[in-house]
């Protein structure tokens, strides 16, 4: 029995069409959901838990009790695990009581700090002040820490942040293609971050990034990690991190980066009439020692060069804290925090909002001198206009 060839190409060819059409109406729900994910990234609490977390909690102070004058810390871990504003006085007989709020982020250099407070600015939140951490071993240049743009993670940027951080790369055009990059499957990229914020049991648990925010609290301060404190001993603990930076310490050498990072940022918060006071937060005694000379030298006159352009302050802490208090010699431990933040209070923050609250030039030299007391670190052998 002859058949017609052609009518057994039919159902064949309906059958390719239609996986044709699945296939094609697959690839745009794909496509879809992507766009659809980086528009739910715009929301920095999304695509930057560690910053967006603490802007809703400011948010909610700001909206809860407005009208206070607002110190805001910019710093790294070391800013973020020492200040604790919950322990300090919250007003009383001072109807000007500032509000401190700690944002400080995780690995935080002068970049990270700049950045966060264009966010800020950007968010809506003019702080009345600023108080900057400057730490030696991240402002330090070699093949490590040479640029802190290549240690600024891309998936936390937005576009206005992406401006910001190759204005300080050495190579743009590298920052840029990494930040397009991510964003070409940004499911793929943000999975184990959505995964932690939305459903962790789904995960395993060495596989959560929330450790910069998960026990973070509502003034900004991040307690440090019980587990890491348990599981090793003080002692080894200074020991591996005097060897990670060690070549900090003994041979610094200012990243001129760093520098230029930390001027822009003094120049903004200028511009928007914010006062700054630099910090050197507080290290273990072991930390102190290995200062080599050269590297106090290095450091004090960074320091100088920043207070004589921009006329800001300097104050010293590094000696603020006991040995005990800290969790591996440079990171305070909660009891360290709470006597370091009520001295800081009463010692720092009161006479900067004194500058904030409309005091005549003459007045505010009461204050805050131009050269306001230090502590006894031993920095006082490069000279008395080393430190400011």
């Amino acid at each position: 029995m002859n058949r017609n060839p052609c009518l057994n190409l039919r159902p064949r060819r309906s059958g390719e069409r239609r996986g044709r059409q699945a296939l094609g109406w697959g690839g745009l729900a794909f496509v879809m959901f992507q766009v659809a994910l980086l528009l739910v990234l715009m929301r920095p609490e999304i695509r930057d838990p560690e910053y967006g977390r603490r802007l809703l909690h400011l948010r909610q102070q700001l909206r809860s009790d407005p009208g206070r004058p607002l110190v805001v810390v910019l710093g790294s871990s070391r800013a973020a695990m020492a200040i604790r504003p919950s322990v300090m006085p919250a007003g009383g007989a001072q109807p000007q009581e500032p509000r401190l709020f700690n944002f400080s982020l995780l690995g935080s250099g002068p970049l990270l700090e700049l950045l966060c407070l264009h966010r800020l600015l950007r968010h809506g939140i003019r702080p009345d002040g600023l108080l900057v951490e400057v730490w030696p071993p991240l402002l330090h240049e070699d093949d490590e820490f040479s640029a802190e743009a290549f240690r600024v993670v891309p998936t936390r940027l937005d576009w206005d942040d992406l401006s910001v951080v190759c204005r300080h790369a050495p190579a743009p055009w590298s920052v840029v293609r990494e930040w397009l990059s991510v964003r070409l499957v940004p499911w793929y990229t943000y999975r184990l971050s959505l995964f932690t914020q939305f459903a962790p049991k789904w995960i395993p648990y060495h596989a959560c990034q929330d450790m910069s925010w998960a026990r973070l609290e509502e003034d900004g301060w991040l307690p440090s990690t019980s587990s890491y404190d348990r599981n090793t001993r003080q002692e080894d603990r200074v020991v591996v991190a005097l060897e990670t930076y060690d070549s900090s310490l003994r041979r610094l050498r200012i990243s001129a980066g760093a520098e230029r990072a930390l001027d822009e940022l003094l120049e903004l918060a200028k511009r928007h009439d914010i006062a700054v006071t630099l910090m050197l937060l507080p290290e273990g005694s072991e930390f102190r020692r290995r200062y080599s000379p050269s590297s106090r030298a290095e450091f004090a006159n960074l320091i100088q060069r920043i207070t004589c352009r921009h006329g800001v302050p300097f104050i010293d802490t590094s000696d603020w804290a006991r040995d005990e208090h800290f969790m591996d010699g440079f990171h305070l431990l909660a009891p360290g925090a709470n006597a370091y933040s009520r001295r800081l209070h009463d010692e720092i923050i009161q006479p900067l909002v004194a500058t904030r609250l409309g005091l005549a030039a003459e007045q505010r030299a009461e204050h805050w001198p131009s050269a306001p007391p230090r502590s006894g670190a031993d920095w006082s052998d490069l000279g008395a206009g080393a430190l400011r």
